[in-house]
């Protein structure tokens, strides 16, 4: 204890240069010091600890600097801070994640100004939410994703690399246990101590043979994950869920590519990259589409929006609306009679979203089937010049139902998008799937 001691006050006692290049007066670092400490599930406001820091700058006479040099202040004094935006949508505060105050401090900070992992979206601990609170933050994670798929073994039979392969499987495993229970933050932690620590032989990586069954093993962990997440594009899920995923999505090869970088071993790289990226990709659309979807479901629960679409869709010239789109959508009068006739009765008898996206797939069905091909994008292009011309006509009658028009617009064209990327990667398969269902890689 006397050591550590000695070691805090040589710390204490000695400057720092910021990443710029700027000393950092000894009292300022020693303030951070004696104040705050590193904590890896704590966050801090970043607006009160910088309000903080001008009223010590101001009690002692130092210089105040603007937030942004602040900011590179105290990442000199703790290199592992990172700022995130916490708190609910449209009250979210940014926040210096991986800071804590020192129990010894006198400063104070409102309680909505402190945070972390725990004041996140914690899946594991979760039971049923109250069905008249929407907005419960404990969710039965099995009712959104589909808990019951799991990760294959590896099929490795080279004795040299059997033991670095079973220990990828636990390391993935880890992985796909912390996803099912909704703690996306814990595996930046799994993944970490993984390429950190001394049990497998990691060296065997940075063969090419390695390199191999990593990226062998790690397809398998992003099929597997794409099955439990990405289960239908329509259901109804909660917003904090929706908003972890997409973290998840974002920030899951970064925290591969940190990991192989402080290990030291560069070489799985060049064959992970692709794999994360596809599905960092596929998992911001599902989330996506899965929140707009959420948007149309708000209009189309709606009585009075329903009622106001179907009235004024009706006053539209169809006619003179096919004449102009000719000759980009080469769709026929009678079509567009039908499709224009199915869309108001589906109105009229308050279809649903499920309703309604599976009204599309049958639409693309029929398309496909009419043309003799598989060329399901050339429909989404001419589906959304064709709903822009009936936007512009909406927008010059000034109609009072153009939001709602907008929104079911913007989910239909997506909604199109997203089977026409499905067909072309697993065929029209994917059309007889029950509405937002979404067939993954893997899938036979």
């Amino acid at each position: 204890q006397l050591q550590q001691q000695q070691q805090y006050e040589q710390q204490m006692q000695t400057p720092t240069v910021a990443s710029n290049g700027t000393r950092i007066p000894v009292a300022i670092v020693s303030w951070l010091r004696e104040n705050f400490s590193e904590s890896p599930d704590t966050s801090l406001g970043r607006e009160v600890l910088y309000g903080h820091f001008c009223d010590m700058c101001k009690a002692t006479g130092q210089d105040v600097v603007n937030p942004a040099s602040f900011g590179k202040i105290i990442r000199s004094v703790f290199p592992q801070l990172d700022t995130r935006r916490l708190g609910t949508r449209g009250n979210s505060k940014y926040h210096y994640y991986g800071i804590k105050c020192r129990e010894t401090s006198t400063l104070k900070f409102p309680q909505d100004q402190i945070g972390g992992a725990h004041h996140r979206f914690r899946g594991r601990r979760s039971t049923a939410p109250s069905k008249t609170d929407p907005s419960a933050p404990n969710l039965v994670m099995s009712e959104y994703i589909d808990v019951s798929v799991e990760l294959p073994p590896p099929l490795e039979s080279r004795p040299a690399f059997r033991e670095i392969a079973a220990a990828i499987h636990g390391h993935f495993n880890e992985i796909l246990d912390c996803v099912k229970a909704g703690e996306f933050q814990a595996v930046e932690d799994r993944i970490y101590n993984f390429w950190s620590s001394d049990g497998p032989d990691l060296e065997l990586l940075r063969q090419e043979a390695g390199c191999q069954l990593f990226a062998h093993c790690l397809q398998s962990l992003v099929n597997v994950l794409s099955k439990v997440l990405m289960v239908n594009v329509v259901v109804s899920m909660p917003e904090p869920l929706t908003k972890e995923m997409r973290h998840f999505g974002k920030n899951v090869e970064t925290w591969f590519m940190n990991a192989y970088r402080t290990r030291g071993i560069l070489e799985p790289e060049t064959l992970s990259s692709p794999i994360l990226q596809k599905f960092a990709r596929a998992l911001r659309r599902y989330t996506s589409l899965n929140h707009l979807s959420q948007a149309a479901r708000s209009v189309l629960t709606n009585p009075e929006q329903v009622k106001s679409m179907h009235a004024e869709i009706g006053l539209l010239d169809f006619e003179a609306i096919q004449a102009q789109a000719g000759d980009v959508t080469q769709c026929d009068g009678r079509t567009v009679e039908e499709m224009n006739r199915e869309f108001m009765d589906g109105l009229q008898n308050n279809l649903t979203v499920e309703d309604w996206a599976e009204w599309l797939q049958l639409k693309t069905a029929d398309y496909l089937q009419a043309t003799h091909s598989m060329q399901a994008r050339s429909l989404v292009t001419r589906w959304s010049y064709f709903g822009s011309l009936v936007i512009r006509d909406l927008t010059l009658r000034s109609a009072s139902s153009f939001g709602s028009f907008h929104l079911i617009r913007l989910f239909f064209d997506e909604y199109m998008m997203y089977l026409a990327e499905q067909i072309e990667e697993h065929g029209d398969a994917v059309l007889r799937l029950p509405p937002g269902q979404r067939r993954n890689a893997s899938d036979k």
